[in-house]
């Protein structure tokens, strides 16, 4: 019996091929995937909602105290540049989300260079800047604004809290680490190569048999049925 008779397959190293080919396909979806992402992680920064405002008003009674209003309009990511280092935060995380986006989208094209090379940590980078840069911003940047002091002679404190979209990026860079990370390390089952070697191992009790039956040591009746059993 011929071995390409068996699922196309005409020899083991065809079957590793094919085994290869597939695993790239997988891994240019996945990487398509984080793409799209990753560039919509990169407009969310500059979308307002990142961030809120908690605005504290001075109260007229007693002089010193604040109350909190209930005006929190979101603000993006950029709205830290109050601070200089949250600024530099801010900078550092659109950058790494870009050279993320650019290294995917070389690694998509099969396009071999140094940036490519770093796709599958770069997201972890981004990620960690990115939080780096809420902590901060929400614990330490602060400032005063002009707003209402007029009307107890202090000037409003303007401290910032994460928001909606905060959360939704949060998500956002989760997928794109765990897309990183099933790129670098699975691998498709060996299935066409294992399915090769088995229909190979069929191959040969066939063959055995069809020995068996030209000896005239078993019928054509014994070799069709046994020929039967083996092919289900």
């Amino acid at each position: 019996m011929e071995e390409s008779a068996f699922y196309g397959y005409p020899n083991k190293k065809e079957a590793e091929k094919s085994q290869k080919q597939e695993e790239i396909t997988m891994k240019k979806k996945l990487t398509l995937v984080m793409i799209i992402i990753t560039i919509i992680e990169a407009v969310c920064m500059f979308v307002p909602g990142v961030f809120k405002e908690l605005t504290w008003y001075p109260d007229y009674y007693p002089i010193g105290t604040y109350t909190l209003s209930d005006y929190q309009p979101g603000v993006n990511a950029f709205h830290t540049l109050h601070n200089a280092f949250a600024g530099i935060l801010s900078c550092l995380t659109i950058a790494l989300v870009a050279v993320s986006a650019v290294s995917l989208i070389f690694s998509f094209l099969e396009k071999e260079n140094n940036l490519a090379k770093y796709s599958a940590w770069l997201p972890f980078a981004s990620f960690i800047s990115f939080i780096a840069l809420s902590v901060y911003a929400c614990n330490f940047v602060q400032y005063k604004s002009e707003i209402y002091s007029s009307y107890s002679g202090a000037m409003c404190e303007i401290e910032l809290d994460m928001n909606w979209l905060f959360y939704i990026m949060i998500i956002l860079f989760a997928v794109v680490m765990a897309l990183s990370l099933v790129i670098r390390f699975a691998k498709i089952e060996d299935a066409p190569a294992k399915k090769w070697s088995a229909q190979m191992s069929i191959a040969d009790e066939i063959k055995k048999y069809k020995e068996l039956l030209d000896g005239g040591i078993i019928t054509q009746e014994e070799f069709e049925a046994k020929k039967f059993e083996l092919m289900k």
